[in-house]
């Protein structure tokens, strides 16, 4: 079951864009419910941590789309957000919350459920687990959790939202089963999540409050990554 949020002050465009996502439901044959709100304030008052996408309206009242998301990114949530805007030029916001896409409004329909599909496999992926062999037995990690992952000798660091973790494996091996997870190599011994870089600078990321080394090798496919990642 996926819990989607749509968080729009207009009434047409609200029921516009809950049709539509309706229709998507029913042909992808996915399930889920989705929670309508009217207001970031309201939105926010809600269990706002439950949901698995977020259809936010960047032109909202008092507190407007980005101020919304912004304030779930500053607790550490990082459920998929799109945009809704009229102009593409307000899309751009979407950087500074990492957004996932945008769509303009009057929403056409074909487009939607092409963007939906690819959306939902994302989504999927993040709920999707790792399981890591340690010295103890055995540790089962949500991808969407895990920072970095940083090789020593024979061992891995696992840096997680909970904690950092070792294991006995080869970066190589874990790069493997996170393929198409989102995690680039900024240098050679650092594997990154692109969802949790918050800044570079010059040939440095900063990645869940730790500052990483990026090589010369891999930065410029490190940074076309993270670019093709937010849309730039």
């Amino acid at each position: 079951m996926l819990n989607i949020a749509i968080v729009e002050d207009c009434e047409s465009d609200l029921e516009a864009l809950n049709t539509v996502l309706n229709e998507c439901i029913v042909e992808t044959g996915i399930f889920a419910k989705i929670y309508p709100f009217s207001s970031g304030e309201d939105f926010l008052k809600s269990s706002y941590s439950l949901y698995d996408l977020i259809f936010m309206d960047i032109e909202l009242g008092s507190k407007n789309g980005i101020e919304t998301a912004a304030y779930l990114r500053e607790k550490n949530i990082e459920v998929p957000i799109v945009l809704v805007t009229n102009m593409m030029q307000y899309a751009i916001s979407g950087y500074s919350i990492h957004a996932l896409d945008y769509i303009l409004k009057p929403i056409e329909k074909e487009s939607f459920k092409e963007k939906f599909s690819g959306w939902i496999k994302i989504i999927k992926q993040k709920k999707k687990e790792i399981i890591f062999t340690t010295g103890n037995g055995f540790r089962k990690e949500k991808i969407s959790d895990i920072y970095y992952l940083e090789v020593f000798g024979h061992n891995l660091s696992v840096h997680t939202k909970k904690d950092t973790f070792t294991v006995r494996s080869s970066l190589k091996k874990i790069e493997d089963e996170l393929s198409n997870s989102g995690f680039v190599k900024c240098n050679k011994c650092y594997l990154v999540n692109l969802d949790h870089v918050t800044n570079i600078s010059e040939n440095m990321v900063e990645v869940g409050g730790d500052w990483l080394t990026i090589s010369r090798r891999e930065k410029k496919n490190f940074i076309n990554a993270f670019t093709g990642k937010i849309g730039m």
